[in-house]
């Protein structure tokens, strides 16, 4: 048994001992830690606002969008960007140019669903409007291909991917999109409903 003159040596080789253990396991976390800082890295190509972004295999696509360096330009210019290298490449646009669509990745593909533009030759003048557009951007052969639209022309909209399906919420609805059947199903009414826009369009 140590007596009272033994103890306080002993206790503080202790607590030297866990403070080394301490001190190391800490700075074996550091490069862990994230830190509330921001940096600056190279802007896109083409200045753009109201766009679609989504994050696919480490990279980051950006898609559609005004550009905010024209007077009004609805745009489909499709850009990734490489955090590693901080680069950003041009890809093959959207078909249909737009703004406020819903924008989801599943399976190595990025679908793009419904939005907004202004197109004169769909209405004879300059008035925004809603589109039922689905289009598809297959990663892999940078390449762009028409789906089943959604039954019902919106912008502002959201999607996610749940059970392998995705789920597309609209002003009046929700509706599941499944991509291998290509078909789209109304789950259910939205409890309220709101109506921003001017003008509708489906193509």
């Amino acid at each position: 048994m140590l007596g009272k003159n033994k103890i306080i040596p002993f206790m503080l080789l202790f607590f030297f001992i866990i403070s080394l253990f301490m001190s190391a396991f800490n700075s074996a976390l550091a490069p862990d830690i994230i830190e509330d800082s921001w940096s600056t890295k190279t802007p896109m190509t083409y200045p753009r606002e109201r766009l679609g972004v989504v994050a696919v295999d480490g990279k980051i696509y950006a898609i559609g969008g005004e550009r905010t360096d024209l007077q009004v330009s609805y745009v489909g210019i499709n850009e990734r960007y490489d955090p590693e290298t901080d680069k950003w490449v041009t890809l093959t646009s959207m078909p249909t140019p737009r703004t406020d669509f819903a924008i989801v990745a599943y399976q190595g593909k990025i679908y793009c669903i419904g939005g907004g533009t202004t197109d004169p030759a769909l209405t004879g003048h300059l008035v925004w409007i809603r589109l039922n557009v689905n289009e598809v951007y297959d990663i892999t052969t940078d390449s762009w291909s028409t789906k089943t639209p959604l039954p019902v022309s919106d912008a502002h909209i959201q999607a996610y991917v749940a059970n392998e399906k995705i789920i597309v919420v609209t002003d009046v609805a929700l509706y599941m999109y499944e991509p291998i059947k290509d078909s789209w199903t109304n789950i259910t009414d939205t409890p309220t409903r709101g109506n921003s826009h001017i003008f509708s369009y489906g193509r």
